[in-house]
């Protein structure tokens, strides 16, 4: 399976949880969205803990702000 055909996959799989504003809004961001193919495509642990990170803080932003 190429690294394209993984993302698409995992999209169809995750479409529950992409549906929630939240996340949505996170992966609104271009650079996110890249890093998450990244991570689909390249699972490495500095990968993930990137994309986890920046999730954290864009999930504190938010909260605050709400």
């Amino acid at each position: 399976m190429n690294p394209k055909q993984k993302v698409e996959l995992y999209f169809r799989k995750s479409q529950k949880a992409f549906s929630h504003p939240i996340i949505k809004e996170f992966f609104k961001n271009e650079k996110n969205k890249q890093l998450l193919e990244e991570v689909i495509a390249n699972p490495t642990n500095e990968n993930t803990c990137l994309l986890d990170n920046r999730f954290k803080s864009y999930y504190q932003r938010a909260r605050i702000v709400k």
